[in-house]
């Protein structure tokens, strides 16, 4: 039952993405000096994963002192693409979901 409910909840988050409603980054100004950056971490294969929030406070949540980029979903899964990331982890502070690049490429098309 568990697992079949996680897979619902990773449907839902699918769809929630197709809908292309708003995401946001946390801009990140102080880990290196006179750059701005977007927040991102490691995922177990060792590729990098863009960091999304579905709300302001999702970002405080993880990081208090980062400002809040809004874009849309179409535009973080470009830069996402662009930047070379391995996948896209949604509120990392929790309750988290992290979606993989082939799994987004395959469900999506942004």
């Amino acid at each position: 039952m568990r697992f079949a409910a996680r897979q619902a909840e990773r449907r839902s988050e699918v769809d929630v993405l197709r809908d292309d409603g708003p995401l946001l980054l946390a801009a990140d100004d102080r880990s290196v000096p006179g750059k701005i950056g977007v927040r991102s971490t490691t995922l177990a294969d060792g590729s990098s994963a863009l960091l999304g929030f579905t709300g302001a406070p999702e970002v405080v949540a993880y990081s208090p002192s980062d400002a809040v980029a809004a874009m849309s979903v179409s535009a973080v899964l470009r830069k996402m693409r662009s930047d070379g990331y391995g996948g896209l982890v949604i509120d990392p502070a929790g309750p988290w979901i992290a979606l993989p690049r082939s799994e987004i490429d395959g469900e999506l098309r942004a």
